[in-house]
């Protein structure tokens, strides 16, 4: 029986998969499978059937294609790797370990060392989230020592008990691929469930800016601020306005109007569905449909639906 359902969404036609599925297959670990979701047809050139589940999604984000591996997984952890990630000897043994053993935890993140000759190493998501914004926490030295425990770890790279990502509700799609992370993060704490980063375990690869900025991203900030209100009380808002007037004086200043436009505009949003949403939870989210494309052309690899 498998130990650990390793995900990789190919989404897009992504460049980078072949990297990422050959560092992966190189380094496997026992009692492991491993999911390849995709949304466009992949026709097996290496000949991979047998060592990797090829699963053809009907997806309309990266986040569908993470849902349909989750779903189709039957290992009790679960390791999301995003394409451009590159895994390293020996990476998944601490994370299996620790959650095996400590069952309050829900989410392991693996360091994710840069490359370059001096290369900068991401430890997961940043707890201070206040401003509505999605940092990363950086180790400050490579033997991957922080200095605060990261919340959660990225989307890049994680790992899950399967039975908390399903009781959580898995990555929710309204904050996309940038804020998903750490909107889990947060609902994993409010479960009383616990995070925590593993040096011992490193995969290789971009973990992606430090500070998200934009419009889109300050739009999704305010919406984030909104929903996690309920459970930080109102006085997140007063905090949240005065760390992102602070955060400007940081960011380039044409960064500033778009991420301005953004939040009002999240903001008025999270005002309109406060008002419309009711006490009761949130109801489960949909399984995402595994099916063969319509198209007529086989992929390789499928397991059946």
């Amino acid at each position: 029986m498998s130990r650990l359902s390793i995900v990789i969404p190919w989404w897009d036609e992504h460049p980078a998969l072949e990297d990422t599925l050959v560092s992966v297959l190189q380094h496997r670990p026992r009692h492991s499978e491993i999911l390849v979701a995709h949304n466009r047809p992949y026709h097996d050139p290496w000949q991979l059937t047998g060592e990797v589940i090829f699963l053809p999604c009907g997806a309309d984000s990266e986040l569908d294609l993470i849902h349909g591996g989750i779903d189709a997984s039957r290992a009790p952890l679960v390791h999301v790797l995003r394409c451009g990630m590159e895994a390293t000897e020996g990476w998944t043994d601490a994370p299996v370990s620790r959650l095996e053993s400590d069952t309050n935890l829900a989410g392991i993140a693996p360091l994710i060392v840069g490359r370059g000759a001096t290369p900068r190493i991401a430890a997961g998501l940043d707890p201070n989230w206040r401003g509505g914004r999605r940092r990363l926490v950086r180790a400050a030295g490579p033997d991957g020592s922080v200095d605060r425990q990261p919340i959660g770890p990225t989307l890049a790279a994680g790992f899950y008990r399967r039975e908390s990502l399903v009781r959580a509700g898995r990555f929710s799609a309204e904050f996309g691929v940038s804020w998903a992370d750490l909107d889990l993060a947060l609902t994993f704490r409010s479960m009383g469930l616990a995070s925590a980063v593993e040096p011992a375990s490193r995969v290789l690869g971009d973990a992606g800016p430090d500070e998200s900025r934009g419009f889109s991203d300050g739009r999704r900030g305010a919406r984030f601020v909104g929903k996690h209100e309920r459970r930080c009380g109102t006085g997140v808002w007063i905090t949240h306005v005065l760390a992102v007037i602070a955060g400007y004086a940081r960011r380039p200043t044409w960064t500033v109007p778009f991420d301005m436009a953004g939040r009002c505009i999240g903001f008025a949003e999270s005002v309109r569905g406060t008002r419309h949403r009711g006490a009761s939870a949130e109801p489960e989210p949909e399984p995402v449909v595994v099916r063969p494309f319509t198209d007529g052309r086989p992929t390789a690899g499928r397991r059946a639906a």
